[in-house]
Formats: structure tokens, C-alpha cells, sequence
């Protein structure tokens, strides 16, 4: 942690002139916590949008545990970007919208407690927004799901996300094995897997319109 004083200060700042503060204990409140994440997420943001490049296709998947597979599995490179959630239980909503992301974090948070800090959903899930609004239109978009209720809920959250996007989507599901779960696959099968359907034919216009009708009504 260091001191800054002024805000010409952040501006030029670098690490290495400053001397970190040390022996001291800092209290914080939770929810100026999760307001200074969300400000540091979006200056984050901010600096991608500046920097981004082609880094191969965008690659979407209902869970984190998912993601890591993928991200271990798939030829480089690429990005792999997880809904950190688990849509086989709860209240769903517009999740896009804060006010339905705040519902469903207190009836995780109430019923459900998986020891993640009260605060924590709504940043990360905030992250997850501001990476599919940074997706450029020139790059192909993967959404993988497998044959289970979360993935299948998070299939239609993920295609009603990408809503406004221009960019050619395919889905990759066909595991042909006893598999139902995307983060079950190893990596040689989720290799061969993308081989095999990187290049089948893209989700059409009434296809995408089906899944954001179903999000819609729910």
C-alpha cells in the first residue's frame, strides 16, 4: 500500500518512487471496499479499451471452474471469460441490470452463503459485464455449455448478453461423451473438441433471438 496525497500525484504514479507503508492495519467497511474496486475495475477498463488487440477468439463458459479448463485446454491464444455464478439455484433476473444482481446476491448471500464476502458478487460480476462490453466486432465468439440445468440457463444468459453484439457466435456442445459438465473435460478433449466445431455454422439471427426471448420472459 502507499500514501498518495494529491491527485496530480496518481496521476504520475509509479511503484518505484514510492516507499510502501508498512506495520499498519487498515479497517475498511464493505461497501466502501466493493465502491473502490468498481472504480479501480472501471480505470482498468478504461486502459484496455486504449490497448486492445486481436488476442484470437473470445471463448464464454458458465462457470470458473470451466474457464480454468478451457483456459488450459484451448490453443493460444485466446480469452476465456466465465459467468462467476451458479444459475441452478436462486432468483435469475435481468442480471445485466444492478438492482437484479443486488436481489440475487442477498438470496445467495441469505440462503445459500457459500463463504464469499457479502459485496464480492456484484464485483465480480460487474468484471465479467465490462470484459463481454470490451469484445470487438471483428473477433468469433465461442460459447461452450454442456447438458446440465446451470450451463443451460447460463447458454441463454450469455447469448441475451451478447445481444447487441455484431460478432459471429457458435456454440460448442457436442461432448459425445458421458461428460455434462464442461469443467469435467480434460484438456486433450477440449483441444479436440474445438478442432472438431471451431468452424460449424454460426447461431442465426432467429436462433439468438430465441435464447434473449427466453431470458426476456423469465
Amino acid at each position: 500500500m502507499y500514501e498518495i496525497n494529491t491527485p496530480s500525484e496518481f496521476e504520475e504514479f509509479h511503484h518505484e518512487n514510492y516507499r510502501p507503508l508498512r506495520s499498519r492495519t487498515w479497517f475498511i467497511k464493505q461497501e466502501i471496499m466493493s465502491d473502490m474496486v468498481e472504480k479501480i475495475n472501471s480505470f482498468i477498463q478504461v486502459s484496455l479499451q486504449l490497448h486492445q488487440r486481436s488476442k484470437g477468439p473470445i471463448h464464454l463458459v458458465s462457470s470458473e471452474s470451466a474457464a480454468g479448463s478451457l483456459k488450459v485446454g484451448l490453443p493460444k491464444p485466446h480469452t476465456v471469460i466465465a459467468i462467476p455464478d451458479n444459475f441452478t439455484f436462486g432468483p435469475l433476473g435481468k442480471l445485466d441490470k444492478e438492482t437484479e444482481q443486488k436481489i440475487r446476491e442477498e438470496w445467495l448471500f441469505d440462503y445459500i452463503n457459500d463463504e464469499q464476502e457479502e459485496g464480492n458478487y456484484a464485483s465480480k460480476f460487474s468484471n465479467m459485464l465490462r470484459q463481454i462490453d470490451d469484445i470487438v466486432d471483428s473477433i468469433p465468439i465461442y460459447l461452450w455449455y454442456g447438458n446440465n440445468v446451470a450451463e443451460q440457463i447460463g447458454i441463454r444468459f450469455m447469448v441475451y448478453l451478447l445481444r447487441e453484439k455484431k460478432n459471429t457466435i457458435y456454440l460448442i456442445t457436442e461432448y459425445k461423451t458421458a461428460i455434462s459438465y464442461t469443467s469435467q473435460l480434460h484438456s486433450e478433449q477440449i483441444k479436440k473438441i474445438f478442432e472438431q466445431n471451431k468452424d460449424v455454422f454460426p447461431l442465426s439471427s432467429n436462433e439468438r433471438s430465441t435464447y434473449i426471448e427466453e431470458v426476456q420472459v423469465s
